[in-house]
């Protein structure tokens, strides 16, 4: 059954950010012993058993991060609820303090699982090797010299998700580190989509933290690098492009293992 309280008159509170985010808070008045209850219902009281979702508007995805407890004194009660000289201890009732916010985080539909998507695109210069046979100076003829050659952009990319209110997750964790995506891989937030054999899983960083519901969860963050056209091409100075290579059996060389990163996935 949820905890009673009430919330109170100058309640809530809202705020809007520069770079768009939202938050809001809430001030609740429950029995000082209901308080960790109460806190424990706007932990899991939410879509799929997630933390509550923000009550007085639909406009944003936000949800409860923090609360605070405190108990209200036998003043402020009698100034506020008419108590008048009744004998009230210092400790009948609690002031909750809830706070909500965007936070950046994505509820992902089904769930109580929250996702937090970045991209950062990168260029490195690489060095070409000029082979024989290779680049020349269009004036003479005249090969150049390797510590004359340009080098060449390449571009790519590091794709990290961070899942919260996890409570377990798949060995794949560890096993598949250094493996391909065998599949394509499509972002909850970004809107971007990565071809088959692009990303190569580096690994994840993991840390145990404690819900507003006190239950010990999870906080985990997975990390891609992204290569194109795929991890497996190589570039070719003698035609300039990058190219699939053969292994000495005469195979297609695919060097990296692949795998449907779906199950790295904890939700």
């Amino acid at each position: 059954m949820p905890t009673n309280y009430q919330e109170l008159g100058w309640s809530p509170k809202e705020w809007w950010s520069p770079e768009g985010h939202f938050a809001a808070e809430r001030v609740l008045l429950c029995a000082w012993d209901d308080r960790f209850n109460l806190i424990g219902d706007l932990a899991a009281g939410g879509p799929g058993g997630g933390p509550e979702k923000y009550p007085h508007t639909d406009r944003y995805e936000c949800y409860a991060v923090a609360a605070s407890a405190k108990p209200l004194d036998k003043q402020k009660i009698e100034q506020d609820f008419g108590v008048g000289g009744k004998e009230i201890t210092d400790y009948d009732k609690a002031v909750v303090t809830v706070q909500y916010s965007t936070d950046c985080k994505y509820l992902i539909a089904g769930s109580n699982k929250f996702v937090y998507e970045e991209y950062d695109s990168t260029a490195e210069m690489r060095n070409i090797d000029n082979v024989e046979g290779g680049y020349s100076w269009a004036t003479s003829g005249v090969q150049v010299p390797q510590n004359d050659m340009p080098g060449r952009i390449e571009c790519g990319g590091a794709l990290k998700m961070t899942f919260f209110n996890i409570s377990s997750w798949s060995g794949a964790t560890r096993t598949m580190r250094g493996w391909v995506n065998a599949t394509p891989n499509i972002t909850w937030t970004l809107g971007m989509s990565f071809p088959p054999r692009t990303l190569l899983y580096q690994g994840f960083h993991v840390v145990r933290v404690v819900d507003m519901g006190f239950t010990p969860i999870y906080r985990i963050t997975f990390e891609w690098y992204e290569k194109l056209p795929s991890w497996d091409h190589v570039y070719n100075p003698a035609t300039g492009n990058d190219e699939l290579i053969t292994n000495p059996a005469g195979d297609t060389d695919w060097r990296f293992k692949e795998g449907d990163f779906g199950s790295l996935i904890p939700v």
